[in-house]
């Protein structure tokens, strides 16, 4: 009997041919090489076309998937539909893998058998962005803070297959541009999530990524999600609150006191309506909601918060 691969690669292209040599190489580069690598073509019109092939070439392990242009959520999904891996490995063609990434995963997850998605935390280059994204690290944590935005960096994910097979968990068009925060949300009903507290990956900054209507699309997508995950789990609130909240998330803050004291007030609406449900640990929610209560007054500073 055919020993299963351990990981399926799953990466979409859309005219990368600027950063692919990079993206590609560093997968090819992993200490931990048993993995099968699907490269979804998603109609690229530049050179990505011939780059894939030349790689897969001299790689077998380089499977290709050549589509017309559907957009990301198709891409990724015919690349699920044919791994064979027990794990599938998000990955990104602008983005950058490092060396060890595949082996601490792998690791990780044969030593957390709960845990179905694991992602890392990632550091970003490029376009004059430095600095770090850790999300959380523990379940409880990361319930509570998909209140307020997504809670795993998409292409660092290591997902057991059989959770995706067992639960039909496909990306989904309905929240264009958040199909991973959807995906999350999903998950995190089926499942234990985590994230390793190490910087596994570098994400590329560049002028090529999401359009200025892309954000638009993004955000309003991240609202919807927002807005259902809060009523699934608190109850409904009111359109007042849902504007604070949303404002908090996005980080708009009004520069006015009034905004300190309505964020003041849904917090507490928040702690209060989940003493009453249980959805999430308090003790957990209550800090996260100190945090953010927090980076609203550092921001507002000048209003004497």
């Amino acid at each position: 009997m055919k020993k299963q691969i351990a990981i399926s690669v799953v990466m979409p292209v859309y005219n990368g041919e600027l950063y692919l040599k990079e993206s590609i190489g560093s997968i090819l580069d992993q200490t931990f090489n048993d993995f099968e690598f699907i490269v979804i073509n998603d109609g690229s019109n530049d050179g990505s076309g011939n780059i894939i092939a030349s790689y897969a070439k001299i790689d077998k392990r380089i499977k290709i998937i050549n589509q017309t242009n559907q957009g990301i959520v198709v891409a990724l999904n015919n690349g699920l539909k044919i791994a064979n891996g027990k794990y599938i490995a998000r990955m990104d063609c602008d983005d950058i893998s490092l060396p060890t990434r595949f082996y601490k995963q792998v690791e990780y997850m044969e030593h957390h058998l709960d845990i179905g998605v694991c992602g890392t935390w990632i550091r970003y280059f490029g376009n004059q962005k430095a600095g770090c994204w850790k999300p959380p690290l523990d379940m409880e944590s990361m319930r509570s803070e998909l209140i307020f935005t997504s809670i795993l960096a998409h292409p660092t994910v290591f997902i057991r297959k059989e959770i995706f097979d067992k639960y039909n968990l496909f990306y989904r068009n309905d929240y264009i541009h958040a199909e991973d925060y959807d995906l999350w949300i999903r998950f995190a009903k089926c499942t234990r999530l985590a994230n390793i507290p190490e910087i596994l990956y570098l994400y590329r900054v560049h002028e090529h990524q999401v359009t200025q209507m892309g954000r638009i699309s993004k955000n309003y997508s991240a609202r919807q999600l927002r807005e259902k995950y809060i009523s699934d789990n608190l109850g409904e609130i009111s359109s007042d609150f849902i504007s604070i909240h949303e404002d908090v998330a996005s980080r708009e803050y009004g520069n006015n006191m009034m905004f300190v004291k309505k964020a003041f007030d849904w917090f507490n609406e928040i702690i209060f309506l989940n003493s009453n449900k249980e959805a999430f640990n308090q003790n957990i929610l209550k800090n996260q909601l100190h945090r953010y209560f927090y980076d609203i007054c550092c921001n507002l500073s000048g209003l004497g918060v």
